[in-house]
């Protein structure tokens, strides 16, 4: 293999690897490809008129059109446009040669037309696409009008002497109506008119033309909108009722209808732009994004109890530690030593502070400091420990089960004695067969002892025994402790 050739493989090898891992971390285009819409067509028709130098009557008009957009905002129509209009005067004229005749005249015109439209209502933040379409457009057209007259308007019949011309405007018009025999004749334009283009087939005029216009439109589906346009068609001649007598130009107006049919392949070719918001791409891009490439954010863990460093207030909890939910090791019972080294995970607050393996120092009860008196060292462990000597007994409301004042301040001492003596058991007895309504109100003023003093007190409900007994006071609960030294 020659030396160049090798060179030149080489070459290809070291690069292409590169351009190829290039190829798929970066993206080459910031922007989306342009979208490939659909050509819209359309059909119309509807109110024709010119506006000029004598009585207009309305007459109509179809067309057809082809627009196909630029962007969002813009787009461009191509169109044909076909109408009749009618005119008569009421005023008699005379010809140069002194003849008298009434101006009259029928106009069929065809426009073709070039326009640019401006659609509004393209962009929305807080919508998809819109339904309706708002517009405006300007362009360039060209006329060409042929003229007609009927002249059995002119002669004698329609001189002054002959016609009364000193009525109505409608009533003149109605008898000239009736006199009408039909257009068969071309207009007569005097010479001095502007000829614009000038003539086709030495009959038509053929003019220049600027058209301004707006519209509105619905879309109804995927396929077919419906909307109604107004035109205004300038065609720089004074010619186009027949007449040229006036200091301006004739207008053409064209109030329209319009059907319009999206073509094209619906797999491969949207709706047309107008019909789009321009901010789908971003808002798509933002939800699913197909363009930005985003790598898994990655959160340091540095002593992996599954709590962020960002959020970790203690970043090096030691391996295997129980952490709470801000990282920091579990300390049940709050006495500053974490759980996975507290040999008492629930050391109780009145033996704090604790040692350094989370032990605490628990004060010996009161009524045990000196065992060597009155302690009972004949008697079992429990019994010579501690005993509540002096128990209260709790007084209630006839048909009350709710703890005053005074029974709550009762039932707190009573607490303080059961924790400092942890081996007494409290008995609470009512005086009431069970089974009475006495004895039923008498459970209830029970229960709700038993729920102050373990809810409230923390006494546990294991050291706390009922009874019943059905002689003595009814309003009364005793409590005693069963194990009290004797």
């Amino acid at each position: 293999m020659p030396l160049s050739l090798k060179f030149l493989i080489s070459i290809c090898l070291t690069i292409f690897p590169v351009a190829a891992a290039q190829a798929q971390i970066t993206t080459p285009h910031s922007y989306p490809t342009g979208s490939k819409d659909a050509w819209e067509l359309s059909v119309h028709s509807g109110y024709a008129i010119t506006t000029g130098d004598i009585d207009a009557r309305a007459g109509w008009g179809p067309g057809l059109a082809a627009r196909k957009a630029i962007n969002h905002t813009f787009s461009v129509r191509a169109g044909y446009t076909g109408s009749f209009q009618y005119g008569l005067d009421y005023r008699p004229r005379t010809t140069p040669a002194g003849s008298w005749y009434v101006a009259n005249y029928r106009n069929a015109m065809h426009q073709g037309s070039l326009d640019i439209i401006a659609s509004a209502l393209t962009a929305g933040n807080y919508r998809q696409n819109s339904r309706t379409s708002l517009y405006a457009f300007a362009g360039y057209g060209i006329i060409i009008a042929d003229i007609d007259q009927d002249v059995t308007l002119s002669g004698n019949p329609v001189s002054p002497v002959v016609f009364n011309y000193n009525r109505s405007r409608k009533a003149i018009k109605a008898d000239l109506k009736a006199m009408m025999q039909g257009f068969h004749t071309n207009a007569s334009i005097p010479n001095g008119n502007r000829e614009g283009i000038g003539r086709y087939h030495n009959n038509q005029l053929l003019r220049h033309a600027v058209r301004m216009g707006a519209g509105i439109a619905f879309r109804l589906n995927s396929r077919l909108s419906l909307g109604a346009e107004q035109e205004f068609t300038l065609p720089f001649s004074d010619d186009i009722d027949g007449v040229n007598a006036g200091s301006s130009n004739d207008v053409f107006s064209y109030t329209s209808l319009r059907l319009g049919i999206s073509s094209g392949n619906r797999l491969r070719k949207t709706a047309p732009l107008w019909w789009l918001n321009l901010n789908n791409y971003i808002y798509q891009e933002l939800n699913v994004s197909k363009h930005m490439q985003l790598t898994p954010p990655v959160l340091p863990d540095a002593d992996g109890d599954g709590i962020t460093d960002l959020f970790d207030l203690e970043p090096n909890t030691p391996a295997g530690s129980k952490v709470d939910m801000r990282g920091a090791a579990m300390d049940t019972d709050g006495d500053g030593v974490p759980d996975d080294r507290d040999k008492e995970v629930l050391t109780h607050m009145m033996c704090f502070p604790v040692n350094s393996s989370g032990q605490g120092n628990c004060p010996e009860p009161p009524c045990c400091r000196d065992l060597t008196r009155g302690c009972g060292y004949d008697r079992p462990l429990h019994h010579r420990l501690c005993s509540i000597d002096t128990v209260p007994d709790i007084f209630f409301s006839k048909n009350s089960f709710t703890l005053t004042t005074q029974t709550r301040d009762q039932l707190v001492n009573l607490a303080d004695q059961i924790n400092a003596c942890p081996y007494s058991i409290i008995q609470i007895t009512g005086f009431a067969k069970p089974s009475t309504k006495a004895g039923k109100l008498n459970q209830k003023r029970i229960d709700v002892i038993i729920r102050f003093l373990s809810d409230k007190m923390g006494i546990s409900e294991s050291r706390l025994q009922t009874g019943h007994t059905s002689t003595g006071n009814p309003n009364k609960i005793s409590l005693k402790d069963i194990n009290r030294t004797r």
